[in-house]
């Protein structure tokens, strides 16, 4: 059975903190970047404010990922697929 990481005694404004600095990361890593952060933490003895943030920050750069490249020359709307892109296209016929 692999060990868990205890619980850890945060503050609501520490909480807060590893929250916000979850938000911008890319959903399916969230919940890794907050096991990360607490396995990191609970190596520490007292877990101060400054000492939570510090961890979020350095951690929030090794899970974020960058959008894809996209040559600057591109048409504005070829930067992204838009929201009908799955329909099939309606051709004129006739006239």
């Amino acid at each position: 059975m692999p060990h868990a990481t205890p619980p850890l005694a945060l503050t609501d404004d520490q909480l807060s903190t590893v929250l916000r600095a979850a938000e911008p990361l890319h959903p399916r890593d969230r919940g890794a970047f907050a096991a990360a952060v607490a396995q990191v933490l609970s190596g520490q003895g007292v877990l101060g404010d400054g000492i939570v943030a510090r961890t979020c920050r350095e951690l929030q750069r090794k899970f974020m990922t960058s959008p894809p490249r996209v040559p600057r020359n591109a048409p504005r709307w070829s930067r992204r697929p838009g929201a009908l892109s799955h329909l099939r296209t309606i051709s004129r016929t006739g006239s």
